[in-house]
């Protein structure tokens, strides 16, 4: 998860950041004074006020979904609602009148193959087919064959704040490919802020974190394919 340090650490890192100019500052101001976040590079990302508790990975759920090459709409699909998950203190309407352009999303979850081929990832901002589709991810789990092992991915996502409706979006999956392309995730997670600045990010990124302790991680994008 992005780990938090306390505001005088905070501090010191920014100055030294600014001199620096080499990652992203997402420094909290309105909705999360104290908290203090890197994230890649000032190119890739927008700065970040937090939601309360955004560095606290949101459950989203922990059995495991099988997931199949059938149309995304017709299979089970995750809601994130902020009324639930913020005990309403968020409304994004309110937010978007305050200055607030984008909204930043990290989804974190075990993905394996049951069969080879290509996996989606599909940000909706209802349920229904004609929903407006706000960013798509398409993976291959393990490039030109089969591999059945878990593995965790982080996707950062960075989504225009005004297309999001209702304070809630929905999290879709699919699949692609020759023959049977199924596979499966759990354990899915999510954490959530909010940006003054329009959406620098345009494609999905991948974060890979470097050991168990969340401390050192690359963010790359998403290879096309």
């Amino acid at each position: 998860m992005i780990m938090k340090n306390s505001f005088i650490n905070s501090i010191n890192k920014k100055l030294l950041i600014v001199s620096l100019l080499v990652v992203c500052i997402m420094l909290g101001t309105n909705l999360h004074a104290d908290a203090f976040y890197e994230l890649g590079s000032s190119s890739l990302c927008v700065n970040i006020t937090l939601a309360d508790d955004f560095d606290t990975l949101y459950s989203v759920r922990t059995t495991e979904l099988e997931v199949t090459d059938d149309s995304q709409f017709t299979q089970y699909y995750d809601d994130i609602n902020f009324d639930y998950i913020y005990d309403g203190d968020y409304d994004l309407d309110a937010l978007y009148a305050q200055g607030y352009r984008t909204m930043v999303i990290e989804i974190t979850m075990d993905i394996r193959e049951v069969n080879d081929g290509y996996q989606h990832i599909f940000i909706y901002n209802g349920t229904y087919s004609n929903s407006v589709l706000l960013r798509s991810i398409k993976f291959e789990h393990y490039p030109g064959t089969n591999n059945t092992t878990y593995k965790t991915y982080t996707f950062y996502i960075e989504i225009d704040l005004a297309s999001v409706t209702d304070n809630v979006f929905y999290i879709r999956y699919g699949a692609s490919g020759l023959f049977s392309d199924t596979w499966r995730n759990k354990n899915a997670k999510v954490q959530v802020g909010w940006s003054t600045e329009t959406i620098k990010a345009s494609l999905a990124y991948s974060l890979e974190w470097a050991d168990e302790t969340h401390t050192s991680y690359t963010i790359t994008p998403w290879p096309s394919v």
